[in-house]
């Protein structure tokens, strides 16, 4: 579940080089760009864990940027977990190997929500996924459908692309998202803060809290 838990990190927010560039100067480089200090902290941790590598970090202003070079870890993303390289825009969609079982599969959507999720507070609560990946976010709606969650799909025109969206509403469905699947962040803390709030769950909040974490650290 860790391993498909980066793999969900790395669809949002990572990029594998070209693979004609990395095989032409020998770079097999990996990168993954992220604001929220708590995701790159345990996208480096688990870097380091899954991996044995310790990448290099350079800070951007609000966001950092994480990387290293390995031709292994290049090829399982890319032959394994089915991560396309260069350009990915419009080509993602679930991997095979996170359809093996419903935890790999949980593993990776916390992952690709903790990056590309956001959570919406006001009287009521909402998650929120949008990508200009049609496939994928079909594949994630569908997904949910099946465990009785109530995944709403929108769309709207960016540029001259079409942004996909889901998302979840209410404290029931909310709750049961971060018990059985998780997410990281500041969007956990909201989520978890409105329900505390609200106590509208038959499991506690913090209970959820901990049983959608896909790691300890």
């Amino acid at each position: 579940r860790r391993v498909l838990f980066r793999s969900g990190m790395l669809y949002g927010d990572g990029h594998l080089i070209r693979r004609s560039s990395a095989a032409k100067n020998g770079q097999w480089r990996i990168d993954f760009c992220e604001g929220d200090a708590e995701v790159l902290g345990v996208y480096s941790l688990l870097t380091r864990k899954v991996f044995n590598i310790d990448p290099n970090i350079r800070v951007r202003g609000n966001w950092s940027e994480i990387y290293f070079c390995s031709r292994i870890v290049y090829e399982y993303y890319s032959k394994v977990a089915n991560h396309p390289d260069g350009k990915k825009t419009g080509k993602l969609s679930l991997p095979e190997i996170a359809k093996r079982s419903r935890d790999l599969l949980n593993g990776f959507i916390c992952g690709l929500f903790s990056v590309e999720g956001s959570a919406k507070i006001n009287r009521y609560v909402r998650l929120t996924l949008e990508m200009l990946e049609p496939q994928l976010i079909q594949e994630i709606s569908s997904y949910f459908e099946s465990l009785g969650l109530r995944s709403h799909r929108y769309q709207y025109r960016k540029g001259e692309k079409m942004m996909q969206g889901l998302y979840l509403y209410g404290p029931t469905d909310i709750t049961f998202y971060l018990k059985h699947i998780g997410i990281i962040g500041h969007n956990e803390r909201k989520l978890v803060s409105f329900l505390s709030a609200r106590q509208s769950a038959v499991d506690s909040p913090e209970e959820a809290r901990w049983k959608g974490k896909p790691y300890r650290l």
